[in-house]
């Protein structure tokens, strides 16, 4: 025989279809199907008790189509005795399915999950069981997978029994953890090549490469020798020395490895398939860790507990145990994983609440960390909330997929815009990882801080979908622990990474404010008649809640938040889930928005004879109104009768109104022929326009990736100027508020009707858009080019602000082009003392440079499709597959700017009281005890949650940046405490007048509470 061959470049293939042929051994599976039996299936939900009752029809010709999209059914198939051990089910269907053995979720079958281990009491005796279907796509990131089910519904083919070959079954994982690991050699020794050499025809040689690599190909060769000769037991003895020998290295990096299914609530499937992939999920790890011990599992959202214990009660009972045992960790602090740009402040407040509660009774503690994986951008003020609801722990991987500049830090502390600061960690890979070599290499490599935290936190199992950690992750979990060049790999808690992270704190960068995405720019704008909902159903809880603090009464019912705070989950307000999820979810917050209206007005009511007129103010900040010819004063959070309040009322001066031009004492407006600002003055001050302001601008909107997510740079430079004469209308009926209105064509098929109103002895300009949008995958901004060149523009957040770049140079700068705003966007001169701002009702979408200040109106991007996984699907889609075409109503405003500008025109106070409009009703004079906020003019109060028996919350923020003192003025017998968000005292109670110090970007929070003398 002529010797080994000295020449490596011919070993790697060999080895490779080693790998493969071990592969093909491993499974068994039987040629006969078993008999299976059908329910009808409907998009109904059906439990398993309900299900055993159904008739079933025999499934007598394969392959079997069944069910529409998100369709439920219900299987029967007998398992005979004496099948044997080491048998598994195979379930080949296009849908994913959840086996129930004796009533109780058993293991969830998907692309990820093919073969389900059935217990030896099923294989010694027989007997029957169920599998539970969804008619939906499952293994979103899977290498491989097919589109998914279609609208005619998913094809089945067929259920069958497997054996495992035990030994193949190894000896695979022995060989393939092994030939990864020399790739990543390979790789290491040669960046630019994509594998080890390989293929047809002529090969490279292996030449400047370690001594490690080449003694690791040389095993595996003598490995595949053996598999020749002896079979997988033979392969499994020569690389078990193989493994001995290549143990890693006593200073190698530390990975914890932390079971992960990310499971979408909604998004390419609504809300009642989510659910029931999160028992799919949570039955596949319980599954799991009965053979895997070592394997542990966080999950976060207690949305998705709550959902499992209402269907499946066992399955939340076993996950329990799991927690208690150590094996399960629920941490995430927030109800569900929220977006945190597009929510108000106080929903994201309700978010940490809700979840901590929910964490409570899942692990008798708060959660302490964050779990946001998949956010599309980080606001500054989550490290304000965390701080305040005492959660020291942040955790996400969406940051490495910006697309123009790096994210600095891996490990570090990131402080809010207030200077509240957490710990926080960042993935450099996405969170479906599979325990893979390369993987693991990836992550070593890209971790900034290794030299002072030695360690990295690794999601392990495939998410989106759900489904989970598999057998296979498991299985190389155990080789990777202890292998050269690889990191140190165990199972554990999150957590606990992040306390062995807090030991070297104080070694760890600082980041400040947000962590901005350049990526998915369109989801703060993305299916505007939702947003719009959303942000309806805020104002009525906001008022709702208002009214019960008044009235002395207790806290609302949780479900009407719970609700609202879902639809905070990052797939859902952001309008990248199918159309499916709004047909379902737009109803639902229109509801939603309409019964807290409802309910505050009703508890307000007073049905006696007696009854008088009387207007309410829900928000907590003084305010004026116009009642006909009269500007009245309301209180903060106070009802009062109209008669009364007219005594003190100012008479007001009419609204001049004239051909193309308002004017009160305080503004004055000219417009264009086409229906722009031509000039503004704002007490005797002319606003600073490069060019008409309000002008309208048509932009194609063909996304290269993801149409629902993203708006491309290219995209914003691209844009049309809406021009042409506008018919003008002037409404004076109402001489203290006249309108003028102007309607055009945009486009080819669209129409709008801009309005412009100017109320007696107000500052702003109230444009409201009427809008009849029928132009396809196209984008509608606003513009207000100005003069106003300081260094940053400044925009709201669910607190406070955040200043971002708006001058031209920087790649930053630039990436910056369209960024999220709450309701609201200045842009001025470096002092801030002088500029302009935009407000708006419900439009998030920004966008300042060089002075141009715009806002986006609506887009007709293409909608998610089912079986699209977010790309773009067709250049040819049919009108039905586009967002926000129809009617929209959009409300605006427009204004000077200035950091110095009193309470009451400050815009995040704006953004409330120009778009809440007080509540009419008829009964009696009602106080909540807060008779004003005075001074410090920066700091906003902003909302009002009742706590019961005489006793209220009251939320400020401060909202530009300033340090100050304010006073809460009281009525007599009522005091103020201050408390953290936690509801924990953190001071003494005063009455009257009590001070208040604040700091830039500060939320506060006080309970008011009502003596028994008051």
């Amino acid at each position: 025989m002529i010797p080994r061959t000295p020449f490596q470049q011919f070993l790697p293939p060999r080895i490779e279809k080693a790998r493969l042929r071990l592969r093909d051994m491993i499974w068994q599976v039987d040629g006969e199907p078993l008999a299976v039996s059908r329910s009808p299936a409907g998009p109904g939900y059906v439990d398993a008790k309900t299900a055993d009752g159904l008739k079933y029809r025999p499934v007598r010709r394969l392959p079997h189509t069944w069910g529409k999209l998100f369709d439920q059914c219900w299987w029967k198939l007998r398992i005979p005795r004496g099948a044997g051990r080491s048998r598994y089910l195979v379930w080949r269907d296009q849908a994913e399915a959840t086996l129930y053995i004796g009533g109780r979720a058993h293991y969830g079958l998907d692309l990820g999950h093919p073969y389900a281990p059935l217990p030896d009491r099923v294989t010694q005796r027989g007997g029957e069981v169920m599998v539970e279907s969804a008619c939906c796509r499952t293994g979103i990131w899977i290498s491989g997978e097919t589109e998914g089910v279609s609208s005619k519904g998913s094809i089945f083919q067929g259920a069958f029994l497997a054996t495992r070959d035990e030994d193949a079954w190894h000896a695979y994982h022995d060989l393939e953890v092994l030939l990864e690991l020399a790739i990543v050699q390979h790789r290491a020794a040669f960046p630019l090549s994509s594998d080890i050499p390989d293929g047809n025809g002529y090969r490279e040689p292996i030449e400047v490469v370690s001594p490690a690599f080449r003694r690791l190909i040389d095993q595996l060769d003598r490995a595949v020798d053996a598999l020749d000769h002896g079979g997988p037991a033979a392969l499994r003895w020569v690389l078990q020395k193989t493994y001995a020998a290549l143990p890693a290295a006593p200073d190698a990096l530390r990975a914890t490895l932390t079971g992960h299914a990310h499971i979408d609530l909604v998004w390419l499937w609504p809300e009642r398939v989510g659910v029931f992939k999160a028992v799919h999920s949570f039955a596949n790890v319980l599954s799991l860790q009965d053979r895997y011990p070592e394997l542990v599992f966080g999950y976060s959202q207690p949305a998705s507990y709550e959902a499992v214990g209402q269907r499946s009660p066992e399955t939340l009972r076993r996950v329990k145990r799991a927690v208690a045992d150590g094996h399960w960790e629920p941490t995430g602090a927030m109800y569900v994983e929220s977006d945190t740009q597009l929510a108000c402040g106080e929903a994201l407040v309700r978010a940490f609440a809700l979840g901590q509660n929910g964490f409570r009774k899942l692990r008798g503690e708060d959660s302490r960390a964050v779990w946001l994986p998949d956010v599309f951008g980080y606001s500054g003020v989550i490290p304000t909330l965390m701080a305040g609801f005492g959660v020291p722990y942040f955790f996400t991987t969406k940051m490495h997929w910006s697309s123009a500049t790096r994210f600095p830090h891996s490990s570090f502390k990131w402080r809010g815009n207030d200077g509240s600061e957490v710990l926080a960690h960042l993935s450099w890979k996405h969170y479906n990882q599979e325990n893979r070599p390369a993987e693991f290499d990836f992550a070593a490599q890209q971790h900034r801080q290794s030299a002072v935290h030695h360690e990295v936190l690794i999601p392990t199992g495939y998410g989106d979908g759900g489904g989970g950690p598999t057998e296979s992750m498991c299985e190389r979990a155990r080789r990777v622990a202890d292998l050269a060049g690889m990191p140190r790999c165990k199972w554990g808690t999150i957590e606990g990474f992040f306390d062995r992270l807090a030991e070297v704190s104080g070694e760890l960068p600082a980041w400040r404010g947000e962590m901005y995405l350049e990526y998915h720019r369109g989801v703060q704008t993305t299916h505007g008649q939702l947003k719009s909902a959303f942000r309806a159903a805020e104002r009525g809880l906001q008022a709702w809640e208002a009214v019960r603090c008044a009235r002395q009464r207790g806290p609302i019912d949780k479900q009407p938040w719970k609700r609202v705070v879902f639809a905070q989950f990052h797939d859902y307000i952001p309008g990248s889930s199918i159309r499916a999820v709004y047909d379902e979810a737009l109803p639902e917050l229109e509801r939603l928005a309409a019964d807290t209206a409802a309910h505050a007005k009703r508890e307000l009511a007073d049905q006696r004879a007696t009854a008088k007129p009387c207007l309410f103010n829900p928000l907590p900040l003084a305010r004026t109104v116009r009642r006909k010819d009269k500007q009245i004063t309301l209180a903060p959070l106070a009802g009062v009768a109209l008669r009364d309040a007219e005594k003190d009322a100012i008479v007001l001066p009419k609204v001049k109104v004239g051909d193309r031009r308002l004017e009160n004492d305080r503004l004055a407006v000219r417009f264009n022929a086409v229906g722009e600002v031509a000039a503004m003055r704002v007490d005797g001050r002319k606003l600073a326009f490069d060019s008409p302001a309000g002008a309208l601008w048509t932009f194609p909107d063909h996304p290269a990736n993801y149409d629902a997510w993203d708006i491309d740079r290219p995209a914003v430079s691209n844009g049309k100027r809406v021009t042409g004469r506008a018919e003008l209308e002037i409404d004076a009926a109402d001489p203290w508020g006249p309108v003028l209105r102007f309607t055009r064509r945009i486009g080819k098929d669209s129409r709008a009707t801009v309005s412009y109103t100017l109320d007696a002895c107000s500052a702003m300009l109230r444009i409201d858009i009427d809008l009849d949008w029928r132009e396809p995958q196209t984008l509608l901004k606003l513009a207000v080019p100005t003069a106003y060149r300081g260094a940053n523009a400044r925009f709201g957040a669910p607190f406070g602000s955040q200043l971002r770049p708006q001058l031209p140079g920087s790649l930053t700068a630039d990436a910056m082009f369209e960024v999220p705003g709450s309701r609201w966007a200045a842009v001025a001169d470096d002092t801030e003392r002088e500029g302009v701002v935009l407000i708006t009702r419900d439009k998030y979408g920004f966008g300042a440079h060089d002075g141009l200040l715009h806002v986006s109106l609506v887009r007709s991007s293409l909608v998610t499709k089912a079986n699209s996984g977010g790309g773009n699907d067709s250049a040819a889609a049919a009108v039905d597959d586009m967002a926000d075409l129809g009617r929209h109503r959009i409300g605006l405003a427009m204004g000077r700017y200035s950091a110095d500008l009193s309470r009451g025109q400050n815009p995040a106070a704006l953004a409330d009281t120009l778009f809440t409009p007080p509540i009419s009703y008829r009964g009696a004079a009602c106080s909540a005890g807060l008779l004003a906020v005075e001074d410090g003019e920066s700091l906003v109060p902003c909302w009002s949650q009742p706590l019961g028996r005489g006793a209220w919350v009251l939320r400020l923020h401060e909202t530009l940046g300033q340090r100050g003192t304010a006073r809460l003025r009281l009525a007599p017998g009522y005091t103020a405490t201050p408390i953290d968000l936690r509801e924990q005292t953190q001071g003494k109670a005063q009455d009257r007048a009590v001070r208040v110090e604040f700091a830039g970007y500060q939320v506060l929070s006080f309970r008011i509470e009502r003596g028994r003398e008051a």
